[in-house]
């Protein structure tokens, strides 16, 4: 993305920003009040508060392409072991289950890579991993 379309972006995230702030200001009489600790806020207040403070963050993924918008990829690392349950109701052991979040884990980190996952496994069974070289 370009540089002039990216200021144009940051400048609307600004604006909304902006009316954001006008619509659920900081509760003024909560600061006067003498007593200890962080003054209560929010839920919509503390939404604005974290998404201004990490607003390099929140925008990367238009600077980087790599970076994806969303954290579905999370989610779907997670969907195998879920499935599984779904389906045989869960593992025997607990050693069972550490195997097999072990090898899907292995599986999908050579995904990441760029390696396909049968010369992934062939990798870890000859004592080297390819995406590891």
């Amino acid at each position: 993305m370009d540089e002039t379309t990216l200021a144009e972006f940051e400048a609307k995230y600004e604006k909304i920003f902006a009316l954001a702030d006008s619509e659920n200001p900081i509760n003024k009489a909560d600061i006067v009040n003498n007593t200890r600790g962080r003054v209560k806020r929010s839920k919509a207040r503390n939404l604005i508060d974290r998404l201004k403070v990490h607003e390099h963050e929140v925008l990367l993924f238009m600077r980087d392409p790599a970076i994806p918008f969303d954290n579905d990829q999370a989610e779907r690392d997670i969907r195998m072991v879920k499935l599984h349950r779904k389906v045989s109701g869960g593992f025997r052991s607990d050693d069972g289950s550490d195997a097999f979040c072990r090898i899907r884990s292995y599986i999908s980190s050579a995904a990441k890579q760029g390696v396909d996952m049968f010369s992934a496994i062939y990798g870890a069974q000859t004592g080297l991993p390819v995406f590891m070289r």
